[in-house]
């Protein structure tokens, strides 16, 4: 009867991986006219979402949310995956990305977490571990229903700041490029994450006629954002970031306006 019960488990939790897998990559292929990224090697980008997969279904039902944070889940991965399984997936992320494969130490991802000079061609696939743990930590609060709504641009489960937003029904949300941990900021009109302000004059959108991508602007705090203005995409939380992306094209006609109205004011 175990045994059965296993199988049926490991079968669900393979599932579940292809599932996040296969909608990254329909969502990247359907709205490829609205991102415009260069995908070269789809097989990598599979390889690197099943890879975080794989650590997200690890961690399932294993973090104690009520008394561990995002450092905490980092420190404790070690425990949390088993010492040997850490380091393999370190090892694999490493070879994914044409790196030398090393192995790393929860201290090393801590590590990792607080400096801000992270050097790409060395550890960037070790970062790619520290995102699949992170990512587990904001499975594991949605799975038990946790939510949080406010006016900010920082992640309230990894600290990060998100320049993505979606929109949803008439809520507008941001959308952590780390955990995918979505929030809400408000309804019925944008505002801006980072400061609030809801004033027209203040906060605008630049779109095409479309109006399914957009750049949005602050003028009292300076900030900018990128916008997902249709509220019928289909577009997971790990896929969003990615395909606002395309709203980047807006911005040399956002400086121009920008320009233009300083000149007006001068």
């Amino acid at each position: 009867m175990m045994g059965i019960v296993r199988e049926l488990n490991e079968a669900a939790r393979a599932q579940r991986i292809r599932r996040r897998v296969s909608e990254l990559v329909r969502s990247l292929m359907s709205y490829k006219s609205l991102h415009k990224l260069d995908l070269p090697d789809l097989e990598k980008v599979k390889e690197v979402e099943r890879l975080q997969a794989e650590i997200i279904e690890d961690l399932r039902g294993r973090i104690d949310v009520e008394r561990c944070d995002a450092r905490c889940v980092i420190l404790k991965s070690g425990e949390l995956l088993g010492r040997e399984k850490l380091d393999g997936y370190c090892r694999r992320a490493q070879s994914l990305l044409g790196l030398e494969p090393s192995g790393c130490s929860p201290e090393d991802l801590a590590g990792l977490m607080e400096t801000t000079s992270i050097d790409p061609d060395k550890t960037g696939g070790v970062l790619l571990v520290v995102q699949g743990l992170l990512r587990g930590l904001s499975e594991e609060l949605k799975r038990q229903g946790y939510s949080w709504s406010g006016i900010s641009h920082r992640c309230p489960v990894c600290g990060l700041e998100s320049e993505t937003m979606v929109r949803k029904g008439d809520g507008y949300y941001m959308v952590c490029h780390m955990c995918f941990f979505t929030w809400l900021v408000s309804r019925g009109i944008p505002v801006c994450p980072r400061c609030g302000s809801t004033v027209p004059l203040e906060v605008g959108i630049f779109t095409d006629k479309s109006r399914r991508i957009g750049l949005g602007f602050c003028s009292r705090c300076g900030y900018s954002w990128r916008i997902l203005l249709d509220q019928y995409m289909s577009v997971p939380d790990h896929a969003a970031p990615l395909i606002a992306l395309g709203a980047e094209r807006f911005r040399p006609a956002m400086e121009k306006a920008l320009e233009k109205g300083l000149e007006e004011w001068g």
